[in-house]
């Protein structure tokens, strides 16, 4: 299923740079509509590219090879400019969930944990006491 142009200009309208950094991995992955995607993201970049407000998505747009040509003649901070040019990135789009092992040798590797190993606080109460009532207003506050 790809993304639909109206998603991905609603996401484009209304989210900060570490979920903008997404972006361009699905658009490099075929997995959005919009065919001018690459266009409207070097749009947002309307500051230094390398230390301005959307850098983890101008980081992530040189990671994947999207970089605007005008950017390489921007006067940036060394460290931020080798960042760039080195082609880090913060999106290890191929990594496994956390809850999977780092150094499984399985092919299909088991999770280590799973959300439903935990127990929920609803039911930590002693099951042979009464719950709290809450009769008045006044009851809730502290």
């Amino acid at each position: 299923m790809k993304l639909q142009k109206s998603l991905t200009d609603l996401i484009l309208a209304n989210s900060g740079p570490l979920v903008l950094c997404l972006l361009p991995h699905f658009s490099t992955r075929g997995l959005t509509v919009d065919k001018r995607l690459k266009e409207k993201l070097w749009g947002l970049i309307v500051d230094d590219p390398y230390a301005g407000e959307h850098w983890p998505l101008t980081l992530e747009m040189a990671h994947l090879e999207m970089s605007d040509p005008g950017w390489a003649s921007v006067k940036a901070p060394e460290v931020l400019r080798i960042l760039h040019e080195e082609r880090r990135t913060i999106v290890r789009w191929e990594a496994p969930p956390k809850v999977f092992e780092d150094e499984s040798d399985e092919e299909t590797p088991e999770p280590e944990y799973a959300l439903d190993s935990f127990g929920d606080d609803y039911n930590s109460y002693d099951e042979d006491e009464p719950s709290p009532q809450i009769t008045s207003p006044s009851d809730v506050l502290f």
